[in-house]
């Protein structure tokens, strides 16, 4: 994703997950995300969301803090609360674009849920 120089901006992506397994409920475990960054640009926080229904406000279930994310092709991961799984996760990127060409190329993004325990 190239933007113009001197901006922020926040990108979501949806992560379709499971809440039943085997008819089981599942909670959330782990989400990652697979980006390469130039160094005219950095990726400053990660959210995570889940959306639980029409009416929910998406609350965040996951806050990476600051971040100083830049000049890497990476794989980030993050270990999620222990919670019963509601509905699909999104997840969103903060990231800042210097004056110059800043890049971030986004290669996927997933969670993992396991058997509520």
């Amino acid at each position: 994703m190239r933007q113009k120089g001197g901006t922020t901006n926040w990108f979501h992506f949806a992560i379709p997950s499971a809440t039943k397994l085997d008819d089981d409920n599942v909670d959330y475990y782990h989400a990652w995300l697979r980006v390469k960054v130039n160094n005219s640009a950095v990726i400053t926080r990660v959210h995570i969301r889940e959306a639980s229904g029409p009416n929910s406000n998406c609350p965040i279930i996951y806050d990476s803090g600051i971040l100083n994310i830049t000049g890497q092709d990476t794989e980030l991961s993050f270990n999620l609360p222990d919670q019963r799984c509601k509905g699909p996760l999104v997840m969103c990127v903060n990231a800042q674009f210097d004056a110059n060409s800043g890049e971030i190329v986004f290669a996927g993004a997933g969670g993992w849920c396991e058997d509520w325990t």
